[in-house]
């Protein structure tokens, strides 16, 4: 599963900056960053296991971004030239009907699409705190921190100029800390690659929203997910102004979400998007992060009889430790069958049974078999007896991880 990377050539003649990476038989994702950023927000999600084993990613940098071309007339940043742009890519890496997702200003790329690609040339839209187009809508969606960056970016006093596009960044995280100060980094470096004439050129194209509301009134799926924490835009503005337009949709809320949510929330996120663009389906206690289960539990169970368990409440199920146990990224969870060592099944993310009567005797066989089957157990191999063998019985609510669905 080697990535590969490309430069195609739009119909101006314009240099696009590409790479490709995933399973060649799964569906394709096109993933467009916002403004001032380039293919390396998405980093993350092109080394993402569960994601790549589905489907097919593609990025690209948006003309005037990153390693694409950056054309001196604004004249040269039509819709038609972005949805170019668009099939240059697709067509480049030989992809058919892909999903557009769209992150932040990248959500726009949709409307080009609409407007000006063949009917029916991709399968559907995924908005990730999108910007669905430029126009009067703008003036709603943003917010007041936003709108108070705006003519930073686009100021000549090279002192401003980077220090507006270092709290652009860092107003798309919201929990930037030592732990990703070098993506922090990597992503102010994308912007400060972005002069003013680029940053005016990126947002002056004039779209027109309509072929994308037909678009979606004839059936184009849609998968539309912020966050309520949002520092940039105000997601609902969008959700009110263009998600009512399509009938067959999805939108999700998630609780604590803020710009950057592909980022921050990165599990659920591409929990969503599998189950928008496969059959593949996540049951609910999946979403349950590995390591916080350990903090609630961990200094709560010895090994013992296995009948009684650890109960871990969560908005849609009850998980029983000892009856149930996760992995960290959610990629297999085994069903002890109530004896003591003895793992009845294993389950894959899909539902399919991996295998039967596994012995747990040592907790490092349990870890060899998910490898073998192509699956990661992430947690502390020590911790896994534990979880498994708990006596006790105790309640730990993790309501505070859920997410508010809109329905399809």
């Amino acid at each position: 599963m080697s990535k590969v990377s490309k430069l195609v050539t739009s119909s101006d003649g314009c240099q696009i900056f590409a790479e490709g990476v995933g399973n060649l038989d799964g569906p394709t994702i096109v993933l467009v960053h916002g403004l001032g950023s380039s293919t390396v927000i998405f980093n993350n999600l092109f080394k993402d296991d569960q994601l790549l084993s589905k489907v097919y990613l593609v990025r690209y940098d948006m003309r005037s971004h990153g390693r694409s071309g950056r054309p001196a007339n604004q004249s040269d940043y039509s819709s038609p030239n972005f949805a170019a742009d668009f099939m240059a890519v697709v067509e480049g890496f030989n992809r058919q009907k892909p999903y557009v997702l769209g992150w932040s200003l990248g959500g726009t790329v949709a409307t080009d699409v609409c407007t000006h690609c063949p009917a029916g040339y991709v399968s559907g839209i995924i908005y990730v705190s999108a910007l669905p187009y430029i126009g009067a809508i703008m003036m709603d969606l943003g917010k007041a921190c936003l709108k108070n960056l705006h003519p930073r970016l686009l100021t000549q006093d090279a002192a401003d100029a980077l220090k507006a596009r270092i709290d652009f960044v860092d107003s798309t995280i919201n929990d930037c800390n030592a732990s990703n100060w070098d993506d922090r980094l990597l992503w102010v470096g994308a912007f400060s690659h972005l002069n003013a004439n680029d940053v005016l050129n990126a947002m002056s194209r004039q779209q027109d929203p309509e072929p994308l509301f037909a678009a979606g009134r004839g059936g184009l799926r849609l998968l539309h997910l912020y966050g309520d924490a949002d520092q940039q835009l105000d997601n609902v503005v969008a959700e009110a102004q263009v998600s009512k337009h399509f009938i067959n949709k999805k939108v999700v809320v998630i609780k604590g979400g803020g710009h950057a949510l592909f980022y921050e929330f990165q599990g659920q996120v591409v929990e969503e998007v599998l189950a928008f663009v496969t059959n593949f389906r996540v049951l609910p206690y999946q979403r349950i992060i590995w390591q916080q289960l350990i903090k609630e539990c961990k200094n709560k169970t010895t090994c013992g009889d296995t009948e009684r368990s650890y109960q871990i409440r969560t908005p849609n199920t009850v998980l029983r430790l000892g009856t149930t146990t996760i992995s960290s990224d959610r990629s297999a969870y085994i069903i002890p069958d109530g004896k003591k060592n003895i793992v009845e099944n294993i389950y894959g993310p899909d539902g399919s049974k991996i295998k039967n009567n596994l012995s747990s005797e040592a907790e490092q066989g349990v870890t060899s078999h998910l490898h073998s089957v192509g699956h990661t157990w992430r947690a502390a191999a020590a911790e896994v007896p534990k979880l498994i063998c708990g006596p006790t019985t105790a309640n730990t609510d993790l309501s505070s991880k859920k997410s508010r669905t809109k329905g399809e």
